[in-house]
């Protein structure tokens, strides 16, 4: 089996694996995501509802936010390896000439997790990416 595949298997299984978290300023609300930023944990604690429903909202809707930042984050560092350094391309990105590859590096987890086939989808995107950037394929 070739390096690439290789990394590609192991990106698969790390990047089914990763979750998204994190918890509010005040500790109160803890939020978990699945890979695919999907909600699959929610802790209120019950000091929390003291302060209001439009107060508690907002800080669900935050305490959220924060986890799908944290989420991409790992994401980026997982595929870094393979895409290279991505922070070298965010002015391409920024102008919108790269807005193909900005949509394909931003659903590639999720689309390899509700994927039958997600070694071969992740496969795709890379190539996907690779293309619309210039890069040769090795």
């Amino acid at each position: 089996m070739n390096d690439r595949l290789q990394q590609a298997i192991s990106l698969v299984s790390q990047l089914s694996e990763l979750r998204g978290e994190a918890e509010s300023k005040d500790g109160y609300v803890h939020v978990t995501l699945s890979s695919n930023g999907m909600l699959s944990g929610l802790t209120i604690n019950p000091r929390a509802m003291k302060q209001g429903s439009e107060a508690l909202s907002e800080q669900i809707i935050e305490t959220v936010k924060t986890a799908q930042e944290n989420l991409a984050k790992e994401t980026q560092e997982l595929m870094s390896p393979l895409l290279g350094d991505v922070n070298q391309y965010r002015e391409m990105l920024s102008n919108g000439s790269l807005q193909d590859a900005a949509s394909a590096l931003s659903t590639a987890p999720a689309d390899a997790a509700r994927s039958e086939d997600p070694l071969r989808t992740v496969s795709q995107q890379f190539d996907r990416v690779r293309q619309i950037m210039g890069m040769d394929r090795q």
